[in-house]
């Protein structure tokens, strides 16, 4: 859990970094590119905290449930995503949706490596 708890604050710190490097990033690409890209990460960040939550709740209960809980997580967090990207896409037209899918892919393979090695430590701690 304290693991769980560090990267997630590092993560929200590089999120932080990001919106103090904002101007910049937005000079550089225009386009609103800098907004897609903070809404990419932080989807990804509540997307992947949401899941491992999830997770762990589920870790001390029977394969049924722990199943249930993983492969139902999934699909609804892909539920939610859906339907922010649509959100996204029909509200914030200024956006630029293949910045922001980008972003999302992105952030989100970079954060599942972290959620996966924390799931290890997690079960290899409770082995031992």
């Amino acid at each position: 859990m304290i693991v769980f708890l560090l990267i997630t604050f590092l993560l929200f710190v590089a999120g932080e970094i990001f919106l103090f490097l904002y101007p910049g990033i937005d000079y550089i690409t225009g386009a609103g590119y800098a907004i897609a890209l903070g809404m990419g990460y932080f989807i990804s960040l509540f997307n992947i905290i949401s899941g491992y939550l999830l997770l762990r709740w589920a870790f001390n209960k029977e394969a049924k449930i722990f199943y249930s809980a993983l492969y139902g997580g999934m699909a609804l967090r892909f539920v939610i995503f859906i339907v922010v990207l649509f959100l996204i896409y029909k509200y914030f037209t200024t956006v630029p949706l293949l910045g922001f899918v980008g972003a999302f892919v992105f952030f989100y393979c970079l954060m599942q490596i972290y959620e996966i090695k924390i799931i290890n430590q997690e079960l290899k701690s409770k082995l031992k």
